[in-house]
């Protein structure tokens, strides 16, 4: 929608000022730019009265704004007529939102008509609202095609698929009930772990029946427990961690001696961290420790960060990975740890583990508001110490990993350490791992019956005589 030269700078000046806290000049400002035909200055006028109380005012705004067709005012409107139940004049304004390009009205809209019945109306209007990028539409078009299982279940999954993908918990708890019905029991946990993470109010007790019915009380006793803030890492984060725990370590180790206890800096917009006088890029929040409540807060889901600095980009990354793979620990946006044994080590220990999908050199930690909490910061900076296959510490961090991830298969712990050094050849057999690793080092693990390290050999590559 077009508007008067004269009203556009009229009505940034009168945002300016409201930012400024210059409300009366905003007010002056904004009004003038209504009278001179710009027609969403009703709906930022209605907004300062809003935050001044005035209900009855705003709405007066709202109400000229849409007989002006400002598409915001006219969402208002209708949204107003629908909830005092006047299904057709909120239709109305709906209607009129929509011809002027309204994304917001179709949605709702699109709802008034299915619950009428008009089914294919109301689907094209879903899918406009999905073009438009609201996640519940493509909630909406699932649920439809579902039919509560009875439907086009394989389009359903789809939409619900895409819905999940843009963080609506309900699809993604939805998509486990459609992948039950196709036979896909993991696809189905998968769904319903992802719908836990999102914050899913009943997906945690899905999978804690579930569990308890298929004979698996430690997981059931998770999940039971899991709304309330658990007191150990889900085993899809526990097996996360245990792959990659044994380099993690070692990469961790080089990272500490390479900083040292020098004095950190670091630059959200220039993503650097400075020890001393020596700078390093690469630079990744990853999000931070509340020693008050002790709880984590992925950067993600800080409200008081700007998530469009560099230093966040990479965070998508992790709760990408969390999504496809429902490591819930990977997608709430805040975890309540306060369950854990030792909480803050919890919270470094997860950090480290999921940093490992962004590969780089390693995590560090930096005390924030005056000792009230802890950010964690991933560094990938080529100039750092390079994570080489180093023989003699290898038995020290296999045992290591196993204690900080005890839930987690020793074998996959070994086999997660000799993937990251790319061994030239691996055996493996049922008591017995062994690599074969580039220049000439060779690492053995024996296993007991029950699948516990019972020895490790570690032999660095033979000299020539």
């Amino acid at each position: 929608m077009s508007y008067p030269v004269e009203s556009i700078r009229l009505r940034e000046k009168g945002l300016a000022a409201a930012r400024a806290g210059r409300v009366e000049a905003a007010e002056q400002l904004l009004g003038s730019a209504f009278d001179a035909g710009h027609a969403a200055a009703a709906g930022d006028l209605a907004d300062i009265e809003l935050q001044r109380g005035n209900r009855d005012e705003a709405i007066g705004w709202w109400q000229r704004g849409a007989e002006s067709n400002d598409p915001a005012c006219l969402f208002e409107v209708g949204y107003l007529d629908e909830a005092r139940g006047d299904l057709t004049a909120a239709e109305g304004w709906y209607r009129r939102g929509v011809s002027v390009g309204g994304a917001s009205c179709l949605l709702n809209l699109a709802t008034i008509l299915e619950n009428r019945g008009a089914r294919d109306e109301a689907l094209e209007l879903y899918e406009r609202a999905w073009t438009a990028g609201m996640d519940k539409a493509a909630f909406n078009i699932g649920r439809i095609l579902d039919d509560g299982g009875r439907g086009d279940l394989e389009a359903a999954a789809l939409w619900y698929t895409r819905a999940a993908d843009l963080g609506n918990a309900g699809a993604a708890f939805n998509l486990g009930f459609v992948r039950g019905d196709q036979g896909d029991r993991e696809g189905m946990l998968t769904a319903w772990r992802r719908a836990a993470g999102l914050g899913h109010p009943k997906a945690a007790a899905a999978l804690a029946e579930h569990h308890g019915r298929n004979g698996s009380p430690a997981q059931a006793r998770y999940w039971s427990e899991f709304a309330d803030g658990p007191g150990t890492f889900s085993f899809e984060f526990d097996a996360l961690g245990g792959w990659g725990a044994a380099a993690a370590i070692h990469r961790q180790d080089l990272l500490n001696d390479a900083l040292g206890d020098d004095y950190l800096h670091y630059d959200l917009k220039t993503r650097t961290l400075t020890a001393g006088d020596t700078g390093y890029g690469g630079l990744t929040v990853l999000g931070s420790f509340s020693n008050l409540d002790r709880s984590w807060l992925w950067s993600w889901a800080n409200p008081h960060l700007d998530h469009s600095l560099p230093a966040l980009e990479r965070t998508a990354e992790i709760r990408k990975y969390g999504a496809r793979n429902g490591i819930p620990e990977l997608m709430a946006g805040r975890l309540d740890l306060s369950n854990f044994p030792n909480p803050k080590q919890a919270a470094a220990t997860m950090v480290i583990a999921a940093a490992t999908l962004l590969g780089g050199n390693g995590v560090k930690a930096v005390g924030i508001n005056d000792g009230a909490g802890v950010t964690y910061l991933h560094v990938d900076d080529p100039r750092l110490p390079a994570d080489e296959y180093e023989p003699l510490r290898m038995p020290r961090l296999i045992m290591t990993a196993a204690e900080v991830f005890p839930a987690a298969d020793p074998r996959l712990i070994v086999e997660g350490l000799l993937t990251n050094y790319g061994p030239s050849r691996m055996q493996i057999g049922p008591n017995a791992m062994i690599g074969h690793l580039p220049e000439g080092h060779r690492l053995a693990v024996e296993f007991t019956d029950d699948g516990l390290i019972n020895a490790i050999s570690s032999e660095p590559a033979g000299r020539e005589p």
